[in-house]
């Protein structure tokens, strides 16, 4: 392949993600890699031969019919798998070809945008790999300079190395055995919007919105949710409701541990994968770290900082990814103008 060639998905995609994705080879992509580039089945290279449309506003322009849902209306099922009809896709769908600078104009607006939102993502990865670091670190040494760290006297447990002052204890010391009234709302009934966030079992810390305060959990916070199928553990210090399906509220018991180090402590653990039956059982089973609470505190306070750090750019993340759909869309139906933006 070489810089300016189309690359689109025939075969794949999801209920959620339709068939029809497209890729612009760049020469970015092309340097990195001292072999020839080559593009696999169930794809397809396009490359455009005229001299009035950039391959650049192209791609977006596709990415627009995309966001639209028109690559959806060319797919075609026949075991199951999604097919992607290129063939009647470029016959029947029409492109918007404004003058050669305008496109360039166009490119140069998105791709500013698709690079910052790049940059931050490298970011989030980078502060990801830093936190990584830092809990081996915290949890193998304790909250010491990083000069004082060779003089730390540390002793093995069934997990690794510690400090020889920690001691361990059983899951059931680390939280209380108490109930408290919560609702259990099904995720189908989930509202996208209203006056308290759901909580569940997935990856997101809010599933989504419900408005009824007869529902809303009335016990202690902060708490950690455990998903008994997922694994997943939630630091939850705000108002909210349940997720029907196994949703575990643990409550910290605040004699013996700082609830975001419990928090932190137990995302640590490697409890086996069960597929989607329940791990309760298995997280009952371990014995955690447990330092004095003094310096609980101060390893949950230095993590903390690192996880509002990534909440910014997770943020900043999203606000960029929203700001190039609504330009997209924008730009390529006339909505914002870049007459007067001269590109050389």
């Amino acid at each position: 392949m070489k810089a300016g060639d189309l690359v689109v998905e025939l075969s794949g995609g999801s209920e959620d993600q339709p068939t029809g994705r497209i890729l612009l080879v760049a020469d970015e992509l092309l340097n990195r890699n001292k072999m020839p580039v080559l593009y696999s089945n169930f794809t397809k290279r396009i490359r455009i031969s005229s001299d009035y449309v950039l391959p650049e506003y192209f791609a977006y322009y596709w990415r627009h019919l995309y966001n639209l849902g028109a690559t959806r209306l060319y797919e075609k099922r026949t075991t199951g798998i999604r097919n992607f009809k290129l063939d009647d896709f470029l016959r029947s769908e029409m492109i918007t070809i404004p003058p050669v600078n305008e496109q360039k104009a166009i490119s140069r607006i998105l791709f500013t945008v698709q690079q910052a939102r790049e940059t931050t993502e490298r970011v989030i990865q980078a502060t990801n790999e830093l936190k990584k670091s830092l809990m081996r670190y915290l949890f193998t040494y304790g909250p010491v300079p990083l000069e004082k760290a060779e003089r730390v006297p540390l002793k093995e447990i069934e997990t690794g190395s510690v400090p020889e002052h920690w001691s361990t204890v059983d899951f059931g010391a680390a939280v209380l055995n108490m109930r408290f009234h919560v609702g259990k709302v099904k995720q189908k009934e989930y509202l996208n919007s209203g006056r308290f966030p759901v909580v569940d079992q997935g990856q997101k810390l809010i599933a989504g919105y419900w408005n009824k305060p007869e529902d809303v959990y009335n016990g202690p916070l902060p708490v950690i949710i455990f998903g008994d199928h997922t694994r997943v553990f939630k630091f939850i210090n705000f108002r909210f409701v349940c997720g029907a399906d196994g949703t575990k509220i643990l409550i910290p018991n605040t004699s013996k541990f700082d609830p975001a180090f419990l928090y932190y402590a137990l995302t640590r653990l490697e409890i086996p994968n069960r597929g989607y039956n329940r791990h309760y059982a298995l997280l009952r089973q371990q014995r955690l770290i447990c330092p004095p609470l003094s310096e609980q505190k101060r390893i949950a306070d230095i993590l903390g900082a690192v996880d509002k750090k990534l909440r910014a750019e997770e943020l900043k993340k999203q606000a960029l990814e929203t700001l190039f759909k609504t330009l997209l869309y924008n730009l390529m139906t006339g909505r914002i103008s870049v007459k007067n933006i001269n590109i050389t």
